[in-house]
């Protein structure tokens, strides 16, 4: 790590020597797994440097910054990510404040890099590409790039960019690669180079390029493997390679491979748990994450019950902490419980779980000071534009449990308590759109529509029809931006509004309805071949059913010059047709999903 060099080369004072001492010991605590020590030894090196800051500011302003970077990065080992981020962030004013007089593009791109970092594991992917795009404008040499170009590569990852993560995470991998040649093992550019693997293989993946995912898949878990058997504490590499492959494996139907990956993941992650359970819990939870899904994957339900549950009792414990970087993982997880259990009242009860964490969030939130971001001197500090970008957590926490509270309702029998916790939704949904209608459009639309649902089902017709109405004007003014992503929601509202038509006995509107929707419907097939062959079955169905009940009355009507003709039989015929042909299509897609992903 440059400071140690940094604080050698002083000549000035002798305090600055001991300094460095203390920093050699915090690496040394860090290489060898200790890393609750090697963050009580940096923390003595920082007190002393912020002391002769008071005396000699501009002397070191530059180690104090590189301190604070690796007392950050010695907390994210050790499982302290909220206070890591915070010296992250301390981390980046000073160098800031640095390169306002020497022009050290370098460091300071390596501190927002690492910053990154921090604001990806808390959750925080916009304000994380921004640190990351301005690191990367800073500088172009090996020493930084090899520092900023995975945290670019992963927060454009998680931003939604794919096309340009693979991009940049091809070049990280070409400069790791060069940088590690004949390196050896135990050394950080060899472990560099592994993690480069590690993330390549999960953007191929993304990318949906199996085989090359695959053979980087495998190329990270040999290289991991190698290092482990010179540095045990890089067991953990193995492990996380072994998680990823098997992800990868189960994507590319390998699905024995793919158990045989995640079960020695799980095995390994346990063991560096049991010794040091603060640093690794979280990896052998989201082992146990994958090894459920590749147990659910092979039929074997009680074993994948045995092993998701697990993780998600770690994962509670873990959000407990830091809720940051944990939420939204515990939700994905327990989502995956769900889907396995069979139980209906295991089923409610972890949806009501789940409503019951995020009221008691969105309760808090209240209480916080309503510019709480601006509380931390260092925050303001670190950029102007990262800060405009920080997210609110009441926003965030409120739109979680609009979500949960749908979840809910989805497994809930009673139709007034289904009804009452779609009106909850609709109410969380308006309130967030009113202060970021385009952010919170999107989910006010389906709340709005799953509220007309439970009005017709607490036989509220007329209600119902005013709710769809509405969900169908959202919908369309989603469109106006963005309609390759709403029109196969907006198909199936259209059916489902179309047959609230049919139940109030108004068929001229349904049958019309029911041509937006089987149009919408076929949009939707056109655009995406992988998904709404049943969305447009249901819709030729039931438009089917409608033309057969009009042919029927128009045939019971005496005939009169002037009165509508018998609709032909022909057309129903061909919907009925075109809808057995789609569902067929829609079995063998299911199927082939469920074999291959778990």
């Amino acid at each position: 790590m440059a400071i140690i060099d940094w604080l050698r080369r002083s000549k000035r004072e002798q305090p600055l020597h001991k300094t460095a001492a203390l920093v050699d010991d915090a690496v040394a605590h860090s290489r060898a797994g200790r890393h609750d020590e090697a963050v009580k030894v940096c923390l003595r090196a920082v007190a002393a440097l912020e002391a002769h800051a008071k005396r000699d500011r501009r002397a070191v302003v530059g180690m104090l910054s590189l301190a604070y970077r690796n007392l950050a990065e010695f907390m994210w080992d050790a499982s302290r990510s909220p206070e890591a981020v915070g010296h992250a962030e301390t981390s980046v004013r000073l160098a800031r404040e640095l390169y306002t007089v020497d022009r050290d593009g370098d460091m300071l791109a390596i501190a927002l890099g690492a910053y990154a970092l921090g604001l990806l594991s808390g959750g925080r992917a916009p304000e994380a590409l921004a640190a990351a795009r301005e690191a990367r404008e800073l500088s172009d040499s090996d020493r930084a790039l090899s520092r900023i170009l995975s945290p670019y590569s992963m927060a454009l990852a998680a931003t939604g960019q794919d096309d340009e993560a693979l991009a940049v995470n091809a070049q990280e991998l070409d400069l790791q690669r060069r940088l590690a040649d004949g390196q050896p093992v135990d050394s950080q550019p060899y472990r560099n180079l592994g993690f480069a693997l590690n993330n390549h293989a999960n953007r191929l993946h993304r990318a949906g390029r199996w085989q090359e995912c695959l053979d980087v898949g495998a190329e990270a878990v040999a290289h991991f493997r190698a290092a482990a058997a010179q540095r045990p504490d890089l067991l953990s590499g193995v492990a996380l390679a072994l998680r990823n492959q098997a992800a990868h494996l189960g994507a590319a139907d390998r699905l024995a491979d793919a158990l045989t990956a995640a079960e020695e993941a799980v095995g390994l992650s346990r063991d560096l748990a049991a010794n040091r359970p603060a640093a690794h819990r979280p990896l052998l939870a989201s082992s146990l994450r994958a090894y459920g899904a590749r147990l659910a994957a092979l039929g074997r339900r009680a074993e994948a019950l045995a092993a998701t549950g697990e993780s998600v009792a770690l994962y509670r414990e873990l959000a407990a902490s830091d809720p940051g970087a944990y939420l939204a993982t515990l939700d994905a997880v327990e989502a995956n419980l769900r889907a396995i259990t069979e139980d209906p009242d295991d089923d409610r009860a972890l949806a009501a779980e789940a409503v019951r964490r995020y009221r008691e969030l969105a309760g808090a939130d209240r209480g916080t000071h309503p510019d709480h971001r601006g509380t931390h001197p260092d925050h303001r500090a670190a950029h102007p534009d990262h800060r405009a970008a920080h997210p609110d957590h009441r926003a965030a926490h409120r739109a979680a449990l609009a979500t949960a509270i749908a979840d809910l309702r989805a497994v809930t029998e009673d139709p007034d308590d289904r009804l009452a916790l779609a009106a909850e939704a609709v109410d969380l949904r308006r309130e967030l759109a009113a202060g970021a209608r385009a952010e919170h459009l999107p989910g006010l639309a389906a709340a709005v529509a799953i509220l007309a649902t439970s009005l017709v089902d607490a036989d509220r017709l007329d209600e119902a029809l005013v709710a769809g109405a509405e969900a169908l004007a959202l919908e369309r003014e989603l469109a106006e931006t963005d309609r390759p992503a709403i029109i196969d929601m907006h198909a199936r509202t259209l059916r489902q509004q179309a047959a609230r038509l049919d139940r109030a006995g108004r068929p001229e509107e349904a049958l019309a309805l029911g041509e937006q929707a089987i149009a919408a419907a076929r949009e939707a097939l056109a655009g995406d071949q992988t998904t709404g062959h049943l969305t447009l079955a249901l819709a030729l169905e039931q438009q089917a059913g409608r033309l057969r009940v009009e042919r029927g009355r128009a045939a019971r009507r005496p005939k009169k010059a002037g009165t509508v003709p018998v609709p032909p039989k022909g057309p129903m015929e061909a919907m009925a047709r075109e809808a057995r042909q789609l569902r067929a299509a829609h079995r063998q897609q299911s199927s082939g999903r469920r074999g291959g992903h778990g």
